[in-house]
């Protein structure tokens, strides 16, 4: 078994983001826990490139997320990949995966990308406009 936890980390903390429930329902622990970090041609598996992507969503879409994680969710998937094994080559591509899809989350793809929505032209049109929050923050992620 990979995973593991000490009392003091359940004690404040969800665990990882991996203890979330995946699309299906199921949580991500269960999902990845038989699954490599890597395939055979040497990339980052898919299941693990999906929970990836989600635990950035989660990122965000709750802002309170630090409250819930002591790594962070992507940096929950990232620590669990490593104890799962994943070479210091998979670990280097899965943080560059994180910052690409921290940038697709800030544009407004990666959720309808992940749930086969498809945003209305107008809409995405709209989001594309600046913003009149100067001097606040709209990202408040810290990668992790």
């Amino acid at each position: 078994v990979w995973f593991s936890a000490s009392n003091s980390d359940l004690s404040l903390f969800i665990m990882s983001f991996l203890d979330e429930a995946d699309p299906s329902g199921q949580s991500w622990r269960v999902l990845l826990q038989a699954v490599a970090p890597a395939t055979d041609a040497g990339e980052l598996a898919e299941q693990w490139n999906q929970c990836l992507a989600w635990s950035v969503l989660y990122e965000h879409e709750n802002r309170d997320w630090k409250r819930q994680f002591r790594n962070g969710p992507a940096g929950s998937v990232l620590k669990a990949l490593k104890e799962a094994g994943a070479t210091r080559q998979i670990l280097r591509a899965a943080e560059r995966l994180e910052d690409s899809l921290h940038k697709e989350a800030r544009r407004g793809t990666l959720k309808p990308r992940l749930t086969g929505a498809v945003q209305p032209a107008a809409a995405a049109a709209h989001d594309s406009k600046p913003s009149d929050h100067s001097g606040s923050s709209s990202s408040g992620y810290q990668s992790g």
